[in-house]
């Protein structure tokens, strides 16, 4: 009963919102083993870990070239770089154990990096 009362709850949290189809300009999206991530931006900087309604959208890469988003109207669109760099760093930062990306990807040394890097502050 508490997770059919859990769902229908967030069913509602999540009513008002389209979704949002994103596609990267350059680059590519990461999957981490955790990928539905509440994103909050403060400023210039992205973070995630927050409760639904303290996010400002919920996001979900579903391959290389696109990610679903929750936003206030249905569109489709592009992402810079940068955006898409941020949010491949929150996917890194919220994996349990491991980050996906195609064979021969480009990002494979960004990962390595920023996993190290997070190993090391914990």
């Amino acid at each position: 009963m508490r997770i059919e009362a859990d769902f229908d709850r967030t069913r509602q949290l999540m009513a008002p919102y389209a979704l949002e189809i994103l596609e990267p300009e350059e680059s590519e999206f990461l999957i981490g083993d955790n990928p539905a991530l509440a994103v909050r931006r403060e400023g210039d900087r992205l973070s995630s870990g927050m409760a639904l309604q303290d996010a400002h959208t919920t996001v979900l890469p579903i391959g290389p070239h696109h990610m679903l988003a929750l936003g206030k109207t249905s569109l489709q669109g592009c992402l810079t770089k940068s955006a898409v760099d941020k949010l491949n760093t929150l996917q890194i930062e919220a994996a349990r154990e491991y980050v996906y990306t195609r064979p021969r990807s480009s990002l494979a040394a960004m990962i390595r990096d920023k996993a190290t890097s997070r190993s090391r502050a914990r």
